[in-house]
Formats: C-alpha cells, structure tokens, sequence
C-alpha cells in the first residue's frame, strides 16, 4: 500500500468518525435536555448511538447492513498441523498431505474456486500414482470440517451486532470452493 492511499484511508476514517461522534453528541445532549429518565428509553437510546458507532456509513446514511470476516485465522482457526492430524499419525503420510496437498498447485485452485475437490484429487492421485487414493479422497472430501471455530469472534459478532428493533445480525458463512 502507498504512503498517499494509507494517508486518505486514515483521512476517511477519521472523518467518519467525527460524524459518528457528532451523532452520539446530539444524543447524548437530548437525554440530557429532555431530562429523559426512563430506563427502556435511555436503553434504546444506547443501543442506537452502539449502532452508530458500528454500523454508520457516510453514503446516504445508510446503516451497515453485511459484514464480511476472513475465514482462515478469524472465524475458524486455521492450523495445518491440527487438521492432519485428524487424518494421520504416520510421519510418510503427514509429509504428503504437506508437499502433494496443501504446498500442489491444486490447493490455491481450490481455494481459488477455479477447480472442485473432485477435480484436485483426480490430478493430485494421478500425480502420485494412486498410492495414497484413499487419504487424499477422504482429506480432500473432509479436511474442512475438522477445523475449529473461533468462538470469541462469533461470540462478539452475535452478541454485539443490533438494530435499534433489536434484531441481530445473521452471520452467514460463505465459501469460494467448488463442490
């Protein structure tokens, strides 16, 4: 990132925020000029300026209405090592699912979304004359469902993203992997 793009995105960000701030000032003034006392009134209050702080957008005043997390390191925990050893203790298998799966090219196409699991385990079995066929077809098929959610990260999102109607936020979990 250049010095002039990171200077106008901390310029942007600062400037959002004074709007934000202004916001939450005129509302806090108002509670206080209206001698507002009524607990539910004060707390919907609250939960508005939260959704300011969170969710304020400069275009037209909209509210946030997605956000979208990384997956690897911030809703699951990615761990290579973790996860094979889910499928093997054998020192000859966990190299191969390191050198012929995770570092072939097949795992950023997948990644990618540019081939199917289906379609890299073809290549990766050929590629190794079919002697591990049946480690890279049940890796291959099943590696994602052995990692292990963040459950701090998920916890903030569902516990602290709301609407001044007190709905919650939907957390959706998208992928780019063809199956």
């Amino acid at each position: 990132m250049e010095k002039q793009e990171l200077y106008d995105m901390c310029k942007s960000i600062i400037e959002l925020n004074k709007k934000r701030y202004i916001i939450i000032k005129d509302e806090i003034e108002n509670i206080i000029t209206n001698n507002i006392s009524n607990n539910i009134q004060i707390e919907r209050k609250l939960d508005e300026m939260l959704d300011i702080l969170l969710f304020y957008e400069t275009k037209d005043n909209k509210m946030i209405r997605n956000i979208i997390f990384d997956l690897g390191n911030v809703i699951i925990n990615y761990n290579q090592e973790q996860i094979i050893n889910n499928f093997t203790k054998k020192e000859e298998e966990i190299k191969y699912i390191y050198d012929e799966i995770f570092h072939a090219p097949e795992w950023e196409l997948m990644d990618l979304g540019n081939i199917t699991n289906d379609e890299a385990i073809e290549v990766i079995n050929k590629r190794n004359e079919f002697k591990y066929q049946k480690l890279t077809d049940n890796f291959l098929h099943e590696w994602y469902k052995k990692q292990e959610i963040n459950r701090d990260i998920v916890e903030i999102v569902s516990s602290n993203v709301s609407t001044k109607n007190k709905r919650k936020a939907k957390l959706s979990l998208y992928q780019n992997i063809k199956t």
